[in-house]
């Protein structure tokens, strides 16, 4: 499949899956079924033991619902709500910005700090796959998890809440919910496609040599990529989750500065962040630079040992103050 790629100086674009303007939730009421009349799923007024209670419009056009269904069961409270949204533009962070956000919305409805094992969980079927992020919030009463995939064009997730004492039912539930309302069926009828576009933030043109660095290393990553990840994979947005996407196409730009940077006059030379990325590489800490960096959501070859107490003293004394939430560039999905 021809790979289509464009390179843009510009700012970020934001990816939302939520509606920008200001839109109060309103509730809707059906009899019946309810379906999603964007992409045609379907909710049922029972499904297994649970009823649904409500369905919430978050936009005008109710593209962005959640619908919440509770267990008949007045033993055990139980319920889960499936959420459906526009996705927005493809960008590689959509889905890690999207998780923290809602993330952030479980914490604020609790009123308090949240305490939350995390993980990424990979989902396939039918040759596809999605890589969705799954979060357990950790409460002596009350047990929540939150599951996000991107699907194409559009959000799916779940959040499962419950007071049963049994440690394997949110993860049962789930499972269940991935058959009945699985991200691979709104990835077939709504894919994104196999092209890309890199954004450049202004920052990246300080001087010729710093932005030859920064455009190689986009270039680097969107290659790794489109060599390693099965197009039916990146349907769903842009793979950001593997550890050697990143690593690598960093060693080669350091690389590449090292062997070119003669070219160019000696005042272009000092750059924060290519000497820090190069003495974090120097001293063999660029993956526990990098899992460090994106909240260890990332998928790292299984040969990898990692040296994290060894890394996190080190950077310490180091580099204090060095972070990559100063982002140079944004690779975004796109359709060809």
């Amino acid at each position: 499949m021809k790979q289509i790629l464009s390179v843009t100086i510009l700012l970020f674009l934001v990816s939302c899956g939520i509606s920008s303007r200001l839109y109060k939730p309103q509730k809707i009421k059906v009899d019946g079924d309810y379906i999603h009349y964007q992409t045609k799923i379907t909710f049922p007024v029972k499904i297994n033991n649970f009823i649904r209670k409500e369905i919430t419009s978050f936009d005008v056009n109710a593209e962005n619902v959640g619908v919440t269904y509770d267990l008949d069961d007045k033993n055990t409270f139980s319920e889960f709500t499936i959420y459906i949204y526009p996705a927005g533009a493809a960008t590689e962070s959509r889905i890690t910005q999207q998780y923290f956000t809602s993330l952030q919305s479980i914490a604020n409805v609790a009123n308090k700090e949240i305490d939350a094992t995390q993980e990424i969980l990979p989902y396939q079927k039918d040759n596809y796959k999605v890589n969705g992020l799954f979060a357990k919030i950790n409460d002596e009463k009350i047990k929540t998890s939150l599951t996000l995939f991107e699907c194409g064009k559009w959000f799916l997730k779940y959040r499962i809440t419950t007071n049963s004492s049994d440690e394997n039912y949110l993860d049962s539930l789930r499972n269940r919910l991935l058959v009945s309302y699985c991200p691979i069926d709104i990835v077939k009828k709504f894919p994104v496609n196999t092209g890309t576009n890199i954004y450049l933030a202004p920052a990246a043109k300080q001087d010729t040599l710093f932005l030859a660095c920064i455009i190689g290393n986009a270039l680097g990553r969107n290659k790794w990529i489109y060599e390693n990840v099965d197009s039916l994979e990146r349907c769903s947005g842009f793979p950001n989750f593997y550890l050697e996407s990143h690593s690598l196409p960093m060693k080669e730009m350091i690389d590449w500065y090292e062997e070119n940077k003669i070219k160019y006059p000696k005042e272009l030379w000092n750059h924060k962040y290519i000497l820090s990325i190069k003495k974090i590489i120097e001293n063999n800490f660029l993956n526990e630079f990098l899992m460090d960096e994106y909240s260890m959501l990332l998928i790292a070859p299984d040969n990898i040992e990692f040296r994290f107490e060894e890394y996190y003293k080190w950077k310490k004394k180091n580099l204090p103050d060095f972070n990559l939430k100063a982002k140079y560039f944004v690779l975004e999905q796109t359709e060809t």
